[in-house]
């Protein structure tokens, strides 16, 4: 049986997905640095959540100095960076699996970084409407923002799960290779 074609095949679907991968992973931190920026020099910056009747603003640009928005979309854009991160690791997966690298231990070391930024993204989603108050309230700018920061309880303890699931399942593989 002639299994060349075969893994020829399986190579250059590799090459294509790995291609693909890499493609998103870039747009991926693109999308991250431009929504950063539009944070820091758009208009139409507010600090806002979603409602019964639509979206409720808190605040808007107008109701910040330069100073305190730059610190609050620092905060808030701490889990952008960390999609950031995860992105790159992802990018850098993508050209591990083009070289036909798949569960090496780079490749193992790359997916544990990508947890790594997931678990981080988890922990500033739960932390971050805490230190906006905070910040906020000691600079005598005060929003009623003190129970919005339990609506990013939920997805930032999700996101922190599915990390340390996710490292449960790495250091498996990497316990088998």
């Amino acid at each position: 049986m002639n299994t060349e074609p075969n893994a020829l095949l399986i190579g250059l679907r590799l090459k294509r997905w790995s291609l693909a991968l890499g493609v998103l992973a870039l747009l991926g931190m693109v999308v991250v640095v431009l929504s950063v920026v539009a944070a820091l020099t758009s208009d139409d910056f507010a600090l806002a959540y979603p409602g019964d009747d639509g979206e409720f603003v808190l605040m808007t640009a107008e109701d910040f100095t330069d100073s305190q928005r730059l610190t609050i979309v620092t905060v808030l854009s701490a889990t952008q960076w960390c999609w950031f991160w995860m992105m790159l690791q992802v990018w850098l997966i993508s050209r591990c699996c083009s070289r036909g690298e798949i569960l090496t231990p780079r490749s193992v070391t790359l997916l544990r970084r990508f947890a790594g930024g997931l678990f981080a993204m988890g922990v500033f989603e739960i932390i971050q409407y805490p230190i906006i108050d905070a910040y906020l309230q000691a600079q005598g700018n005060g929003a009623p923002i003190r129970d919005l920061w339990a609506a990013c309880l939920g997805s930032g303890m999700l996101e922190s799960f599915m990390a340390g699931v996710l490292v449960v399942i790495i250091s498996t593989i990497f316990k088998l290779s």
